[in-house]
């Protein structure tokens, strides 16, 4: 799954930096603190399999995103069961793992994102992570749900485009399984804030909209908590 999409945007003179210093070995420890040292990229304890260029770059991407910039810092997790829709290489998993998460059911549905992100889980010793390969779907929200007896969880969604059947047709209770939401909108926002504010929630946006130079679409970040 490329999931570099809008936070490269929205990041983009920052992150520049650390990929130039990614292409450019002895330049690389310097790039906030981020190593590379054989297949493996890291930032402080957290580490990375990156056995090719592309991984790298994308090993690199994450722990800046998730891990410096902590682009989920409002998502309050520690002591939740935390649902992970679009794990890309377990980035997140680990993020709200060592955050305080009680559970993650964290889902990837490409095979070699979903491959990468099995073995960050163990490289980080990670515990409480149930990583599965499937597609994320209402269905499969709505299932998780009631498999885990979830209630007062978070749920983050990542998922390209897919959040909108995910939070427009899952069932009400499902959603009010979740204290709070945070997700990634890759082409507006405001059927997804209405779905949400009608089932009590307060829904702000994070951070800057940014428009898709391709499709023309508003993307970005909303964040939403239940209890208005």
């Amino acid at each position: 799954m490329d999931n570099v999409t809008v936070m490269d945007k929205l990041m983009a003179r920052d992150f520049i930096n650390v990929l130039a210093r990614l292409k450019n070995p002895q330049n690389f420890s310097g790039s906030h603190g981020i190593v590379e040292s054989g297949d493996v990229v890291s930032w402080k304890d957290i580490r990375f399999s990156a056995k090719t260029a592309k991984d790298k770059e994308y090993a690199a991407h994450a722990l800046y995103s998730i891990f410096i910039r902590q682009e989920y810092k409002e998502l309050g997790v520690r002591g939740r069961d935390v649902v992970d829709f679009g794990a890309f290489i377990g980035d997140t998993a680990v993020y709200f793992s060592k955050s305080g998460a009680k559970r993650v059911i964290s889902m990837e549905k490409e095979p070699d994102s979903y491959a990468i992100a099995k073995d960050n889980i163990v490289l980080n010793d990670v515990k409480n992570v149930v990583l599965l390969n499937e597609t994320a779907s209402p269905e499969r929200l709505d299932a998780i749900v009631e498999q885990y007896g979830l209630k007062g969880a978070a749920l983050k969604l990542d998922v390209e485009g897919a959040e909108y059947d995910i939070l427009l047709k899952s069932k009400d209770g499902t959603l009010r399984a979740f204290s709070e939401i945070m997700l990634e909108y890759h082409d507006g926002y405001l059927n997804i804030k209405r779905r949400l504010e009608g089932l009590g929630f307060r829904v702000r946006k994070i951070g800057k909209v940014c428009c898709d130079s391709v499709t023309k679409k508003a993307q970005g970040l909303l964040y939403a908590k239940a209890g208005a």
